[in-house]
């Protein structure tokens, strides 16, 4: 069976009211997020990317949740502030290379239980001081930063030949 097909079954597994219970636990867990990255010094960009600039850069937290899921992936990345693009890139580290499949779901996870979401909190928290806030300090993310800029001066010149 097909990633895409086991999700969907996921999904189906619910009643209609748990699935109502499921959305608003992923809305609670998002806004919680929010309360705590807010007097970081993070600004919420969209519902589900809240940035912050540091040292002449847009650092930022991308959320991702997959259709039928309960648990999240988290994306880091980094760019210029005068950019001239409008889709971030996703260049910094993430979720995925930080936990296995089983203690992401176990971290970055939420359920019906109303205290899994501050479960899913801490774990999400967890990874923005152990692995966000490390890396947005570190030279390899103006590394990611360089490459980001000569990656969208060769698209941009790439255009204009078109």
């Amino acid at each position: 069976m097909s990633k895409p097909d086991l999700l969907k079954l996921l999904e189906h597994s619910y009643s209609e009211s748990e699935r109502v219970t499921l959305k608003l636990r992923h809305r609670e867990v998002k806004s919680r997020l929010w309360r705590e990255l807010r007097p970081r010094g993070f600004a919420n960009v969209t519902d589900t990317t809240y940035a912050e600039e540091y040292d002449g850069a847009r650092y930022f937290v991308h959320l991702h949740k997959f259709s039928g899921a309960t648990h999240f992936r988290i994306h880091c990345g980094i760019e210029p502030l005068q950019k001239d693009w409008k889709v971030p890139v996703l260049n910094g580290p993430s979720s995925d290379s930080w936990l296995t499949y089983d203690e992401r779901i176990d971290l970055l996870g939420y359920g019906l239980d109303p205290e899994s979401v501050a479960s899913c909190l801490s774990g999400m928290l967890l990874f923005i001081d152990e692995v966000y806030s490390p890396w947005r300090n570190a030279p390899d993310s103006r590394a990611e930063l360089a490459k980001v800029i000569a990656w969208n001066a060769q698209r941009s010149e790439n255009k204009k030949m078109d």
